[in-house]
């Protein structure tokens, strides 16, 4: 689709909403929030990028839109959803994984998995079992890594 096309689906989908807001239906009004708004502008940008079909399109601010309006509305429907600081992490995590697989950029990649790493180790159940697995293993994984490196140097100096 065109641009105009989805510039023309978001401001007819706002004018519904500011249309139907005063009126304070029973069952949307749970819908006509901040956050709500977020899901909806993430929706739009994430399916205008996905519908393009080619190389160039950045999810990146689409998934980060999607992302923190679930996080808030889930914050506020759902019991025991976690609101530390390493959800942000989780969110900036997956979009820049989202962004990894449609453009192939290999720092979004492992930003993704970095940031994917921290939000899992600071979520405290897991926490507590990487703590206990790393103080045990640290050194075997640090020798693994450097060999990795090692003999990855060594073999592109060879061809």
């Amino acid at each position: 689709m065109k641009s105009s096309t989805w510039i023309g689906l978001f401001l007819v989908l706002f004018g519904i909403y500011t249309v139907l807001e005063p009126y304070k239906i029973p069952y949307l009004s749970p819908l006509f929030t901040w956050e709500s708004l977020f899901v909806l502008i993430g929706l739009i940008v994430v399916v205008g990028n996905v519908s393009r079909g080619k190389k160039g399109g950045s999810l990146f601010p689409g998934i980060l839109l999607l992302g923190f309006g679930i996080h808030f509305l889930a914050v506020k429907w759902v019991y025991g959803w976690p609101t530390g600081w390493f959800m942000f992490a989780l969110i900036f995590g997956l979009a820049f994984l989202a962004d990894y697989v449609t453009n192939r950029l290999q720092n979004h990649l492992y930003l993704g998995l970095l940031f994917l790493f921290i939000a899992a180790y600071h979520y405290y159940p897991v926490k507590e079992k990487l703590t206990f697995l790393l103080s045990k293993w640290w050194p075997f994984l640090l020798m693994g890594i450097g060999g990795f490196l090692l003999f990855r140097g060594w073999r592109g100096k060879r061809r």
